[in-house]
């Protein structure tokens, strides 16, 4: 069976677009049910996990209370999209993972997140269009481009490809490769503001010498 093409160009949310998605989930957290700006707790559980994790939407829908490991602070997964795998969690998760399990009672088996009656959350879709919708995203920001937003935070923040390679669960080197075009930038960038730096550094010694110099008694 052949695949449905892939779209071609990834979709990042830009800083601006990240302040405006967390603004919507935390001010959704607090309002009460029945008020304006009111989302259900386990969608915005799941859409910042997402945003946090870089996982994939099933990942997080299926995500259960026994597959989390408290002490090394990692999720088993037993079956995911690239088979079996462990997503290391940040400090930033495990928090997140702590307080929605305190909401709920502490359980030990079921569904991190669900629907009411504890099934799979399957409104995950139209509680994306709402959050896309009261955070001004434009139209074609999908849920999934959370975890290409993450690949390229990571990226921007200076992690090789590699390594954003296992924090994204990639099994084929390749598949990490449709990033190369952010670490080319990122690279150059670094490049640039490294160049500043010696570059200052060498206008600074001049005029040092230069006061030096002039102060001298002739």
């Amino acid at each position: 069976v052949s695949r449905f093409a892939e779209r071609a160009v990834e979709r990042f949310l830009s800083p601006d677009e990240r302040e405006a998605l967390e603004r919507v989930l935390y001010t959704a957290e607090r309002t009460p049910p029945g008020r304006q700006g009111h989302i259900g707790r386990d969608g915005v559980w799941a859409i910042r996990l997402l945003s946090l994790t870089g996982m994939r939407r099933d990942e997080i829908r299926d995500l259960r209370w026994e597959q989390i490991n408290w002490r090394q602070k990692v999720l088993r997964l037993p079956d995911s999209k690239t088979g079996k795998r462990e997503v290391v969690a940040s400090d930033d998760v495990m928090a997140l993972l702590g307080k929605i399990g305190q909401i709920k009672g502490h359980p030990q088996r079921g569904l991190v997140v669900c629907s009411k009656n504890g099934k799979k959350l399957h409104s995950l879709g139209a509680t994306w269009r709402r959050v896309r919708l009261l955070a001004g995203l434009p139209d074609d920001t999908r849920i999934h481009d959370l975890r290409h937003s993450l690949a390229s935070d990571a990226i921007m923040d200076g992690v090789p490809l590699e390594v954003v390679g296992k924090m994204l669960g990639h099994k084929n080197y390749r598949t990490t490769q449709r990033y190369a075009h952010i670490a080319d930038y990122a690279l150059r960038d670094a490049v640039n503001r490294t160049s500043k730096t010696i570059m200052q550094a060498g206008r600074s010694g001049s005029k040092r010498t230069s006061r030096a110099r002039s102060s001298r008694p002739r």
